[in-house]
């Protein structure tokens, strides 16, 4: 899952929020993610219209729904990430699927323009899963 992802299921109470605490998926994300949120943190409070405590409150509870990846398991997986994301901000991403043989659940059309690694959108997920939210 991408940061975008998370972003958005934070902000949200809809459709990605839901589909995040679903116990049908299995969800990794590389540790880059929780940095990637304290440098958005006031940001995305702000736009949660939310309580600083509730939001913490929603992130704690993902957070708990996912797996942190290392970035010391991601390494021996970055050079092949780096030759195959079309991103060079997303290659944890293509990294941290590599490692678990995974998908990308990311909506970000950019990153389907690859073959090695399946993305999938919330849309994509929705269908797969046959998820009604």
């Amino acid at each position: 899952m991408d940061a975008n992802v998370l972003f958005s299921a934070l902000i949200v109470n809809g459709k990605t929020a839901e589909l995040l605490m679903s116990d049908e998926l299995e969800l990794f994300i590389p540790e880059l993610i929780l940095a990637e949120f304290a440098k958005y943190k006031t940001y995305l409070i702000g736009k949660s219209h939310r309580s600083e405590t509730d939001f913490y409150d929603m992130l704690d509870v993902f957070c708990r729904k996912t797996h942190v990846v290392s970035e010391r398991s991601l390494e021996p997986f970055l050079v092949q990430g780096k030759k195959i994301s079309p991103d060079k901000d997303d290659v944890h991403y293509f990294a941290a699927a590599l490692l678990h043989n995974c998908a990308i659940w990311s909506n970000d059309k950019q990153l389907k323009q690859q073959v090695v690694v399946e993305v999938l959108s919330t849309e994509d997920l929705i269908r797969r899963l046959n998820f009604f939210v």
